[in-house]
């Protein structure tokens, strides 16, 4: 009788441009990262940026989908196909089923970063609350068309800085 698995893979990184917590059904059960041991239920250990855990075995892929269900992973989630060949479905809640661009791409996308700077206020004497008032404006934009932005606040204060330096160096 085929089994399956549950996994949960808890993203903590601040460069990452997926959804924070993905679970996954997986054909093959998890295995904890230290003894290689197999495991059902609970902590597998955590690799990169990536923490894992096993959420339980099921004896259908339904049994499988409601159990998440039940935690809210109810939205499909495709990354492009990234995933090994054991992972049936990759689940994740419906606020977080939206598009996922890293900030700079994103503000690169729309323009150069003079005009992104100029539109959304941004200056070499920009303090902490005017990036803040800028990050919010362009979240805000973002998601209005389907989009989460990820680093976007370290990113503006990376374009106040060449702001800055393009100053120093007239």
């Amino acid at each position: 009788m085929k089994k399956f698995y549950l996994i949960k893979n808890v993203y903590y990184g601040s460069d990452l441009i997926h959804p924070d917590v993905v679970m996954e059904i997986s054909a093959v059960p998890g295995r904890t990262n230290m003894s290689g041991e197999v495991c059902t239920d609970g902590w597998l250990g955590s690799c990169g940026d990536i923490s894992f855990e096993a959420c339980g075995q099921f004896y259908s892929l339904d049994e499988a989908r409601a159990a998440a269900a039940e935690n809210g992973y109810t939205e499909e989630y495709d990354d492009c196909g990234c995933c090994d060949e054991s992972i049936v479905e990759r689940l994740i809640t419906p606020e977080q089923d939206a598009e996922w661009w890293d900030a700079d791409q994103w503000l690169h996308g729309i323009g150069n970063h003079e005009t992104t700077c100029d539109e959304y206020g941004i200056t070499p004497d920009s303090d902490i609350v005017d990036l803040l008032l800028a990050a919010e404006k362009i979240e805000d934009e973002a998601a209005a068309d389907g989009i989460k932005l990820d680093n976007l606040l370290e990113c503006l204060t990376c374009l106040r800085d060449e702001l800055i330096e393009e100053t120093i160096n007239l």
